[in-house]
């Protein structure tokens, strides 16, 4: 059998090929990995959950302050200052 792809998708990062024999070309940068079509459907799946994952981790994360409180050096008062 001779083996013909067809590119169905294309990123500026990615491509993904569609193979005659019915795998799936998956380029990433200069990595390819091929897949039958059930494993391509399976990494779209766990993707679209680990992505969800780590957009609610950052969303739970706390924001870093925006300011805080220093003792600046040679500062007789001892006072803390904004920075």
């Amino acid at each position: 059998m001779q083996h013909k792809s067809t590119t169905i998708a294309r990123t500026s990062n990615c491509r993904i090929d569609r193979c005659s024999c019915g795998a799936v070309h998956i380029s990433v940068g200069g990595t390819t990995i091929r897949v039958k079509d059930g494993v391509a459907r399976e990494l779209r799946d766990i993707l679209a959950l680990a992505m969800r994952e780590i957009d609610n981790q950052a969303q739970a994360a706390p924001a870093p302050p925006a300011f805080h409180l220093v003792r600046s050096l040679g500062d007789d008062d001892g006072d803390p200052e904004l920075h």
